[in-house]
C-alpha cells in the first residue's frame, strides 16, 4: 500500500479518528512525510493535533464526520501555516472506509497543495476588481462627457422668443445629424407649446453649408411647415448661397433672408398684415 502511494505526487493515506476525534495516521506517502516533516517511518500514530493548528482540526473533523454519515466524498480546503513548502492553503478529499481497529472510524484522504491556484485566483480576482473599477470609472467619465455635450448643445441652440409667435434660432458650428435632430425635437417642442407662427433659422454662424446641413435644414423646415408654422432661414451668405445652389438645394418650403434682421422685419410684417394692422415703416436704406 505504502509503495502504490509514494508513485503519487500528493500528499495521500488512511488514518483513523480517535475518541478525542482527534487524526491518527496509519499510513502515509512521502509527499506527506514531507509536508509534516517527519521521516516516513514515523507517520504511523502522529496525530494531525501535532502539527496542525485548531481551526484546521476543527475543519478536518467536521469533513470527516460529514463522509462517514453520507458515505460520500467529502472536500475541502484548509488553511495550513507550516509545511514543506512554508504556509500555504491545501485541498482534502475525505472518504469513508470502514471501521478499524478497536471501532475507530477509518478513511483514505488525498491532500493536494493548492497554494499557487488560489494565490493565481487572488491575482485574478484583483485584476478583474481593477478592471470593473476601472470599466466604472470610464462609465462615470462617458457619462459626465455626454453631460457636459448636452449642457453644450443645449447653450449653441438657444430659441429665442423674439416676437409674439415668433421664435429664432441662431446656429453656430457644423450641423450633423445628432445636432439636427436635437434641434427639431427642441424646436417643435416650442412651436407646439407657444403656438408659434414663425420660426426663424439664422445660419450667420455657420461657416459653410455641405449636402448633409442641406438636407438637415429641409428636414427642420418641412417639419416646422407640418405643424403649420413658417420656417424663415437667415443669414445667407454668398458663399452659403453660391454652395446651395451648386448642389441643387430646392428652398421651395421656406423663404431664404441675408440677415436676421430682414426675416425678422418680414415676420413681423406678415403679422401685422394678418392681424389688419398698418405695415411697419421700411426703413429709408432698406431696398425697395
Amino acid at each position: 500500500m505504502r509503495m502504490l502511494f509514494d508513485d503519487v505526487p500528493f500528499s495521500m493515506g488512511i488514518v483513523e479518528l480517535d475518541e478525542d476525534d482527534d487524526v491518527i495516521f496509519i499510513i502515509a506517502n512521502a509527499s506527506q512525510a514531507r509536508f509534516i516533516g517527519l521521516p516516513l517511518e514515523r507517520l504511523p500514530g502522529t496525530r494531525v493535533s501535532s502539527f496542525a493548528p485548531p481551526e484546521s482540526r476543527r475543519v478536518w473533523r467536521e469533513a470527516f464526520y460529514q463522509a462517514m454519515n453520507t458515505g460520500e466524498m467529502a472536500q475541502f480546503d484548509v488553511f495550513m501555516p507550516h509545511g514543506a513548502t512554508g504556509p500555504g492553503t491545501y485541498s482534502a478529499s475525505v472518504k469513508f472506509l470502514g471501521r478499524g481497529e478497536g471501532g475507530r472510524p477509518r478513511f483514505g484522504f488525498a491532500f493536494l497543495d493548492i497554494t499557487a491556484r488560489k494565490r493565481l485566483e487572488a491575482e485574478v480576482n484583483h485584476k478583474n476588481e481593477e478592471l470593473s473599477r476601472e470599466i466604472e470609472e470610464r462609465r462615470r467619465a462617458e457619462e459626465l462627457l455626454r453631460k457636459k455635450q448636452d449642457e453644450i448643445l443645449a447653450l449653441s441652440t438657444p430659441l429665442l422668443e423674439v416676437w409674439d409667435g415668433v421664435l429664432a434660432l441662431p446656429l453656430i458650428g457644423s450641423l450633423d445629424a445628432d445636432r439636427a435632430a436635437h434641434i427639431m425635437e427642441k424646436l417643435l417642442h416650442e412651436i407646439s407649446s407657444k403656438r408659434t407662427r414663425v420660426a426663424i433659422l439664422d445660419l450667420t454662424g455657420v461657416d459653410a453649408v455641405d449636402a448633409g446641413t442641406a438636407s438637415h435644414l429641409l428636414c427642420i423646415a418641412r417639419a416646422v411647415g407640418l405643424l403649420g408654422s413658417r420656417c424663415l432661414l437667415s443669414g445667407i451668405s454668398p458663399r452659403i448661397a453660391q454652395t446651395m445652389t451648386a448642389i441643387g438645394i430646392n428652398a421651395e418650403g421656406f423663404m431664404t433672408f441675408g440677415t436676421l434682421q430682414d426675416a425678422l422685419k418680414h415676420a413681423l410684417e406678415g403679422d401685422a398684415h394678418r392681424r389688419g394692422s398698418p405695415a411697419l415703416p421700411r426703413r429709408k436704406d432698406a431696398a425697395p
